[in-house]
Order: C-alpha cells, then structure tokens, then sequence
C-alpha cells in the first residue's frame, strides 16, 4: 500500500503576522513528503498579513478571494483540494512536524473515514500547554460513541478531524455558510453522520492557540453565536431519527450552553433595562424554541436555572449568576 497523500487547507483572514509565518513554516518543516498546501486567502486587508502570503505563493497554492467567511474558504479549498486525506489549519495554530506520519501509520493499519485527535491549546510560551479531556481511549471507536460526544458538544471542531476527502463531496448543499461562530458543529455533525468508521489518536496532530490577537473568543451578548447549535439539531434529529436517543444528551448540553451565556450577559451589563433587553432576546432564539419542544429530562440544577430565565426572572437569575459564579465559576456548568 502507498504512503497517503494529504490536503492541508488553511483559510486567512488579517491573521496576526507572526502568528501566520509561524503556522506556515509548521506546514514546511513537516517530516513528510506527500501532502499539497491550500492556503484560501478571504478577503484580507491588512497589509502586514498580505506581505506574508507573499512570501510564500511560490512554495504552496494561494486563492484570493472576497471576504466570505470560513466556512466558504474551506468549501473553496476543497473544490480543488486532491488529498485522500483532508487537515484543516487555522492560521494561527500550528502542525506537529510527525503528524502526518502519524496519520499515515494509522491509514495504513485501520483505514478508517475519520481519524479524531484533540489539539493541545497554548499561550504564548509553548511550554504552558492545556491538555484536554480525553473522550476516548486510542484506537477504533463506534460511531455512536462518537455521535454520543458530538451531542455533549466536546467535539466540535472541524480541525480535530482528519477526514476522507470524499465525505465532504457533497457538503456544501447543506452547510450554512452565513453561521460564523458553530460553523465547525455543522461541519463535523455533516461528517460524522456520514462516515462510518472513526479512530481515535492520542497523538497532539496540531496545536490550538488560545485568545488569538487577544480578543475574547466568545461573546455572549452576540446573540448570533448562542443559536449556534441549531443546524446540528436539524440535522442529527430533523433529517436522522435513528438518533433521537441522543436528545437527552443533546438538550442538557445546549441548555447548558444557554444558561452559561445568560449568566455571562448578567455579568457584562450592568443596569437592568438593557441587561432585560438582551436576555429577552435570547428568549426568542431558534434555539430555545428548539429546546422548549424537546421532552427529555435534564440535571435539576439546569432545569431550575433554565426555567428561572424562561419565565424572565432575571433580577432573580442576576443574583443566582452572581453566586454561581463566585462559589463555582462559569465554566462548571459544564
């Protein structure tokens, strides 16, 4: 059997340069031979960023296009991209120098669709890096686990699966190319329910860096990023009903997620009347009509706080985020 042939496909928008040339130079300093580099510049503007793709539109393939978004820059890599296998790079991580053999190794033995790996995240100093929880053991793992996962909302990146090129043949008629923060969901909920084998690698394949160019990446009053669940449930539960097992998974995961950004926009802002306006808002989103029409038991606690801000209780919810937060924390919602 011959060695596979990858596609690494970055998609640029007015990266940080340094950030840039670093997750290029990953890509060239590679250990292997057998892959084709797509870089899918997306509109940029910043001239900093422009003078690094410069630097490099001889040693690898470069599209310049209008700006349209990451979801649309991947779906235009791919529609030329040749690998057997599919690598995704954000543009500020970077790749370790034996992932691909790795990948390769892994092909070889098992043949699988798609090969799950969960990117270690960095600061600044490389030596400082956050290993997550693992989900899985090494090895071949059925695709309802995987399905189990995807539902809990622990693996929704798209950059942590390396995938067949020909699952993504036909994605483009169902990915909502206009959802900016949940397009990795969509992504991987497309893949994993049409692969039908998974492997699970150890391995750190890539790394993922924390708070790029210093922004917070996620901003609970966007209310846009808080419906970012939806096009996952249309299509696990609306279009899959094999899968409807899964929905307890599901709604505990997302309410979760609800809970946690109206915690958050308790705590952003500050006089009543706007913190209502936003939280009323929420209120009306795909997603928690979605929930509301879901019947499946969740944890007392979610269910509590959930129906707390449902019902609009919100100087009662102010004050429970409030405590939450400083006994717990935010993220132990989770």
């Amino acid at each position: 059997m011959n060695d596979s042939f990858f596609s690494i496909i970055m998609p640029v928008y007015n990266t940080y340069p340094p950030y840039l040339r670093e997750a290029v130079e990953s890509v060239f300093d590679l250990d292997y031979n057998g892959y084709e580099f797509v870089i899918v510049d997306d509109g940029t503007n910043r001239t900093e960023t422009l003078d690094v793709l410069k630097e490099y539109e001889d040693r690898c393939t470069i599209i310049h296009q209008e700006n349209s978004g990451i979801s649309a820059s991947r779906l235009k890599a791919l529609s030329i991209a040749k690998g057997e296998y599919i690598f995704f790079l954000d543009s500020d991580d970077h790749i370790d120098k034996d992932a691909l053999n790795v990948l390769n190794g892994i092909i070889r033995e098992h043949h699988p669709d798609v090969i799950i790996s969960e990117p270690p995240r960095y600061l600044e100093d490389y030596r400082k890096i956050e290993y997550r929880n693992k989900f899985f053991e090494e090895g071949s793992v059925s695709k309802d686990t995987v399905i189990r996962e995807l539902c809990r909302l622990h693996i929704n990146g798209i950059g942590d699966k390396y995938v067949k090129r020909e699952l993504y043949q036909n994605m483009s008629g169902f990915i909502d190319t206009s959802f900016i923060n949940g397009e990795d969901l969509q992504q991987s909920t497309y893949i994993i329910l049409n692969a039908d084998s998974f492997y699970y690698s150890e391995f750190p394949l890539q790394y993922y860096r924390y708070n790029l160019q210093q922004r917070e990446y996620y901003d609970a009053t966007d209310l846009n990023d808080i419906n970012f669940p939806v096009p996952a449930y249309r299509m696990l539960f609306e279009q899959h009903h094999e899968y409807e097992e899964f929905l307890p998974v599901f709604k505990q995961a997302v309410m979760n997620s609800i809970i946690y950004n109206a915690f958050k926009i308790c705590k952003v802002s500050s006089a009543h009347k706007e913190k209502a306006d936003v939280l009323d808002r929420l209120n009306e989103l795909e997603i928690v009509k979605i929930l509301s029409g879901i019947k499946a038991r969740v944890s007392p606690v979610s269910s509590f706080l959930y129906y707390v801000l449902t019902h609009r209780y919100y100087r009662f919810l102010t004050l429970l985020a409030t405590i939450y937060h400083k006994i717990f924390g935010l993220s132990n919602l989770y």
